[in-house]
């Protein structure tokens, strides 16, 4: 029948056999191409998995954050490896996206379309912003810095609202994504810049009065990719939003 054709001819996340081998997204029949609508929820699907493995990377984050000692020489290898496979991942969908809107597709499709460009997009550079959080923990271990309790407590909050900012995001992605959703991204992403310029501003206090300039910077620039992930959580949820456009 036609369904059972459909499955197999269309693109599949698939793998080739290989032990740890990432998902691949592969269009396998240019004769499909004028099937494109039928063949968004493939590429909706993907990009679930796609903030799947974000959100990932950011527990293994926090893991490695509160407990020093959970980071081995192996822990930034891993979170490497899971940020080039989303590198492919966007790669793959971009490109599948691409041949999708050589099809006739609708005007609403259409909008699909280029709003899941825009996600995978924003949910990449988010995990690059992970795996930036990743390289300044294992600094923190290998330069023997400490936070202050002070400090240590209110990254711990702002790590906090991150995560709850991904977990958001990763819930609204298909359509239809209420208006409220947004409202409530929009409202991590302001706590998240708020939090971030009242640490830093502490942080620099600190510096002034002798505290270790060191810690204080890393401190900063934890603070600055943590705000940065509140922002493309947002450009998300947004563009999830308008997909029904």
């Amino acid at each position: 029948g036609f369904v059972p054709l459909l499955a197999n001819v269309v693109t599949r996340w698939v793998k080739d056999g290989k032990p740890n081998e990432p998902h691949r997204l592969r269009y396998i029949s240019q004769n499909f191409v004028e099937m494109g609508e039928l063949n968004l929820p493939e590429a909706e699907k993907a990009v679930e998995s796609m903030a799947g493995l974000t959100v990932g990377m950011y527990s293994n984050f926090l893991k490695h954050l509160r407990d020093p000692g959970s980071s081995t020489p192996g822990s930034l290898s891993e979170s490497k490896a899971l940020e080039d496979e989303i590198d492919q991942m966007m790669e793959d969908i971009t490109h599948y996206l691409i041949r999708l809107s050589s099809a006739e597709l609708s005007d609403r499709n259409a909008s699909e379309v280029s709003a899941l460009m825009r996600m995978v997009t924003e949910l990449e550079e988010a995990s690059d912003c992970v795996y930036r959080l990743e390289k300044l923990i294992e600094r923190r271990n290998s330069g023997g810095l400490s936070f202050s309790p002070e400090s240590a407590e209110g990254l711990a909050s702002f790590a906090e609202l991150v995560e709850e900012c991904l977990a958001h995001t990763a819930s609204n992605l298909r359509s239809p994504v209420p208006l409220d959703s947004t409202h409530t991204a929009k409202d991590f992403e302001k706590r998240g810049d708020r939090m971030r310029r009242s640490l830093n501003k502490a942080a620099l206090r600190r510096m002034q009065e002798g505290g270790d300039i060191k810690a204080e910077m890393l401190l900063i620039d934890i603070n600055n990719q943590l705000e940065k992930i509140t922002d493309h959580c947002l450009h998300v949820v947004q563009s999830a939003f308008h997909k029904d456009d």
